[in-house]
């Protein structure tokens, strides 16, 4: 997708292929990425500069959903939908965005109408499981291009992305012979953060803290995230941290999230008492609007 403006200054347009479970922060089962998704979406309405929203769906219900967000977040700019691979309005729109890497299918559907046609971009979110990981290595054998782009929220992502790409060129180059590579381009872009939303009042901060037992002069640190420690982020190092840093004052540590099963719970509680007896440890589900609200409101730290 190119830098290009119409003639009233706004930026080119993108199809956002949309699947109301990749946008929605109502699932039990919550994930990091739907947030993202969720957030992502709600900025695009609120500040994108296009002449109107189009997503690319695959069923009714999502075209239903897809347009009462967008009348409901967005500009009071129109919004439609359209099938995911209708060649004509992508060429004329000039990207898919696809809230994931798997952009290797849409290359190949692409293909038929020019490579060149319009471009794709995607997103990594957790790089470690299988499925992630085969998209990621896909890109070298379909036929993604250099003005495509797979979007990687931090550096060290980026990181594991290329190795992952070099591994599978090596094998490949060594497999078949060639030595021609192509892939997208993986610009490091921070997920973004509604920085208004997250504006608490000295009566909301005071409300959280008493509705959580904490006092005045505690120091709180926030956790936000699916409490999984093989596939989120192990905790021992947090936990190992906020106990050296406990020393002399009265620390409290909300985990702001929820876990699979007992068992992951009890394996929390347990590393927690072993690693930061003398800190205060809440647990709040995440799932929760309200008490994630009350949770970043009683944070000092997160």
């Amino acid at each position: 997708m190119t830098n290009s403006r119409d003639p009233e200054g706004r930026w080119a347009n993108a199809a956002l292929l949309y699947e109301p479970e990749a946008y929605a922060v109502t699932s039990p089962s919550l994930k990091g990425r739907q947030v993202a998704g969720h957030g992502f979406l709600r900025g695009f309405a609120r500040h994108a500069r296009v002449a109107e929203y189009v997503a690319a769906v695959s069923h009714h219900e999502a075209a239903a959903r897809f347009v009462a967000e967008m009348r409901k977040s967005g500009q009071g700019r129109p919004a439609r939908t359209m099938a995911p691979h209708d060649a004509q309005s992508l060429a004329a729109l000039g990207c898919l965005y696809r809230p994931d890497p798997v952009i290797g299918p849409h290359a190949w559907a692409r293909a038929a109408s020019g490579d060149a046609a319009w471009s794709l971009c995607g997103i990594t979110h957790t790089t470690a499981s299988h499925a992630v990981t085969d998209a990621i290595v896909d890109w070298l054998v379909a036929p993604v291009q250099p003005w495509d782009a797979v979007i990687c929220p931090s550096t060290a992502v980026r990181a594991m992305v290329t190795t992952v790409l070099a591994a599978q060129a090596d094998y490949l180059q060594a497999r078949f012979g060639g030595r021609r590579i192509v892939m997208p381009q993986l610009p490091v872009i921070p997920l973004g953060v509604a920085a208004d939303e997250l504006i608490i009042k000295d009566a909301e901060r005071r409300q959280g803290r008493e509705s959580l037992g904490i006092g005045t002069e505690a120091v709180v640190v926030l956790f936000v995230g699916r409490l999984s420690f093989h596939a989120k982020a192990h905790p021992l190092a947090m936990y190992q941290a906020l106990e050296r840093a406990s020393a002399g004052c009265e620390t409290v540590l909300i985990e702001c999230g929820w876990t699979a099963n007992d068992a992951v719970a009890d394996a929390y509680a347990e590393a927690a008492a072993a690693a930061c007896p003398t800190v205060r440890r809440i647990v709040i589900d995440g799932r929760m609007p309200a008490a994630t609200r009350e949770a970043w409101a009683a944070a000092d730290v997160f």
